[in-house]
């Protein structure tokens, strides 16, 4: 390690370490213990929660008046559990779970812990599906015991035998191991330096059960013999001291393995020494990490929360802030619900939101007046620039929100627009490339990004199909939009037939499109749920967002993309800015230039090569899950309402530091459990941004499957079934941010193994 000394700094947050009674007897044990001892070497503060400890270790036992020091000097504590508890019995805000057998296993009992627990595990066997857990390979043999020092392996004769739980889960013995002498808990207990003995002059140790002792044997010099069985050894158990100086088995090769390499277990045990001080180093500043991060954004809240109850105690600011809302969009439309109806509808206790129109004519009552006026998008434009002028007279703060540039409509539309921007308390846009344009004529701009109600437009991603279905909506289909497309659409018709059918969501079908082209036109829905129900129902495979070159596409809104790809399409764009920014091309989407062949072929090689097609509706999908799923009151946008009412909010957080705990990495599936098309596709992972990014397979290989690394985990799924659960659950998992998804024999962009 190498930690600096720092005499002035803030003291860390105390560890508690859940840990049963000291005994030698079990490594789970001992491990709970050593950790609190290394933390305390480290320059920690750490206790165990139990009275019995080791005379040997710095493991003092945690005290009330200890726990009540820290409370007074306002330190949370970090509690560390092993995995045989379940729930939180402390009551802890800070959770650390350490995993040294798989949960469950040992009690054979469910478990349940919190959404925001940390999990270390000491080997990668013990994490179950689905779990992110870094690695604490803590080192449990004493080598100054368990060694081979003064050994002579020509004099070594017997053989010793660990059992244990075994035979009480039903185990049945080997005829090899009869003879043979038992070390296992059932005997009577030996002393470390007694066992060290049998180690040192016994020939083999044979074991039906992964336990500690197989380390300590190997480490006197005592090759291990695991004996597989379908109760508890059904493969090879992972070790932090690799397969050296062990046995898979009692054939005449793994014995010869064994005796060959038992000589480097110390060389690969002092890697694993050396390895843990690095692990328990980033132990500490993870941990101490998120503590700091909870307590700015709870200090954040405090301090926000005073602010407002000052502000209402003062009449300025009622606890719950009425907001007019003056939109043109019809009822249902998404900009009014995406934007800010549905959003602020995530705080009833703090905002509400009214429409200011009535009868088309605009409503304020001065007699109760609003706490905020959101003029939204086109409407602005809509108002002469003195009615507009009236309308900020009344000493009402009023925010200008919108997801398009509508100021080159009319000398009107830019003559109001640049008046509500220089004038507006706030200005809140949805892309940088509104900002941009705005930034010149305001300060006081915010980009609050789109979102989309994922759970309402979820939807799984086709599997290939005869037919490929390609979807066209709304604005694209109007006259300039579409005409970007026409041609190259024409082309693809006539190139695949019936390989491909067309449908075309909005007001009117585009002139000369019929059924005679395989197209169908779907008035579009005009609600929010019933178009993500129309969205279900037309399993559409493509998107395509033709766009004319104009300064409306060029930062228009993408949320049209974000429905898309939660409804599980693959979206094709024109390459306007915004699109640009929002699609990582070629892997979560595909932009295309203005000219006819670019869209023939990049529509032509999502219809031929369904791998691609899927790769991009996945990974953009999980994106959209990740980053862009409304599930709560968006900072950015409280933010920006609250400082048009002069109340300053703290700055969010960024997408990183938002993101400091979540695992950014690469998901490959497998279905059909080929080594050789996974092999294929690491190849194309290594040409990608994405190489040095964890990589996690989902496979249904019923084989031995490659040991846990930190760039690289296997999960296996045994049937059709488990693996679309597990692939799911994946995709949904909290815990990481998938890069890029893709299936096994992927080996460039729009090629696929056959």
């Amino acid at each position: 390690m190498n930690r600096q000394l720092q005499l002035f700094a803030k003291l860390n947050s105390p560890y508690y370490v859940y840990a049963p009674d000291f005994t030698l007897a079990s490594g789970g044990i001992r491990a709970m213990h050593y950790l609190c001892h290394a933390l305390n070497l480290a320059g920690e503060e750490a206790y165990v929660m139990t009275d019995k400890v080791s005379p040997g270790l710095r493991t003092p036992t945690l005290t009330l008046k200890e726990a009540e020091r820290h409370r007074a000097e306002n330190r949370e504590p970090i509690i560390v559990y092993p995995e045989v508890v379940s729930g939180n019995p402390s009551n802890a805000r800070h959770v650390v779970r350490y995993l040294l057998n798989v949960p469950g296993f040992l009690h054979q009992k469910g478990y349940t812990w919190g959404a925001d627990d940390l999990i270390y595990a000491h080997g990668s066997c013990v994490v179950p599906a689905g779990v992110e857990a870094d690695l604490l390979q803590l080192p449990l043999i004493n080598t100054s015991i368990y060694n081979r020092d003064g050994v002579d392996d020509t004099k070594r004769s017997g053989s010793l035998v660990f059992i244990n739980r075994y035979l009480g889960r039903g185990g049945q013995l080997s005829p090899i191991t009869e003879g043979c002498t038992e070390i296992s808990f059932r005997v009577a207990r030996r002393t470390p330096e007694q066992l060290a003995a049998l180690y040192r002059s016994a020939e083999f140790l044979y074991t039906y059960e992964p336990s500690t002792a197989c380390f300590e044997a190997m480490l006197c010099g005592c090759p291990v013999v695991y004996l597989p069985n379908n109760v508890m050894l059904d493969m090879p158990p992972p070790s932090y001291l690799t397969d050296v100086g062990s046995a898979w088995g009692n054939s005449p090769e793994q014995i010869e393995h064994a005796r060959r390499t038992i000589h480097r277990v110390p060389e690969v045990y002092e890697q694993v020494n050396q390895s843990f001080l690095r692990e328990l180093e980033a132990f500490i500043d993870r941990t101490q990490a998120r503590v700091r991060k909870i307590a700015s954004a709870q200090a954040a809240q405090a301090a926000q929360a005073a602010q407002a109850a000052q502000a209402a105690q003062a009449g300025l600011i009622p606890a719950k802030k009425r907001v007019i809302l003056l939109s043109a969009d019809p009822a249902g439309a998404t900009a009014p619900l995406m934007r800010l109806i549905k959003p602020l509808g995530l705080a009833p206790d703090d905002w509400e939101v009214v429409s200011g129109l009535q009868d088309g004519q605009v409503k304020v009552d001065l007699t109760n007046p609003p706490q905020l006026i959101v003029l939204q998008r086109a409407i602005v434009g809509m108002f002469s620039l003195d009615a507009l002028k009236q309308l900020f007279r009344l000493g009402i703060p009023i925010v200008y929100d919108t997801d398009a540039r509508f100021d080159a409509q009319s000398e009107q539309f830019k003559a109001s627009i640049d008046y509500a921007v220089q004038h507006a308390h706030a200005v809140i846009v949805a892309n940088e490339q509104l900002a941009e344009a705005y930034r010149a004529i305001s300060s006081r701009v915010h980009v609050v990004p789109s979102q989309v109600v994922f759970e309402l437009f979820e939807h799984p991603v086709r599997a290939a199909a005869p037919a490929v279905r390609i979807g066209i909506f709304s604005n694209s289909l109007e006259a300039s939009n579409f005409a970007v497309l026409d041609k190259a659409l024409r082309k693809i018709h006539d190139r695949y037939g019936n390989q491909v059918k067309f449908a075309f969501v909005g007001e009117t079908s585009p002139a000369g499109w019929g059924a005679g082209r395989g197209a169908r036109f779907v008035k579009v829905a005009p609600t929010l749920d019933e178009r993500a129900r129309q969205m279900h129902e037309l399993e559409l495979d493509i998107a395509l967002v033709p766009l004319d070159n104009t300064a409306f596409n060029e930062s228009g809104s993408t949320a049209s993309y974000l429905e898309f790809s939660a409804a599980g399409m693959a979206t094709i764009a024109s390459a306007r800015a915004a699109y640009g920014a929002a699609i990582q091309n070629g892997y979560d989407g595909l932009l295309a230039n203005d000219t006819e062949q670019d869209w023939i072929d990049a529509i032509g090689k999502l219809i031929e090569t369904p791998s691609l097609r899927r790769q991009l509706a996945h990974t953009a999908q999980a994106k959209v899950r990740r980053w862009h799923s409304l599930r709560e009151l968006p900072a950015s946008l409280e933010g920006a309402l609250m400082s048009a009412l002069g109340v300053e909010q703290p700055e969010p957080p960024s997408q990183t530091e938002s993101a400091s705990e979540i695992v950014r990495g690469v998901l490959v599936l497998d279905p059909e459990g080929c080594g050789e098309q996974i092999d294929r596709t690491f190849g194309y992972i290594d040409s990608t941004p994405y190489k040095d990014l964890i990589r996690v397979v989902l496979t249904t290989q019923q084989d031995i499957l490659p040991e846990w690394t930190t760039k690289l985990r296997y999960l296996k799924a045994a049937n059709p079934r488990e693996y679309e659960a597990a692939a799911a659950q994946l995709l949904a998992l909290p815990t990481f941010d998938w890069a890029l998804v893709t299936e096994a024999g992927t080996i460039q962009a729009g090629m696929q193994v056959q």
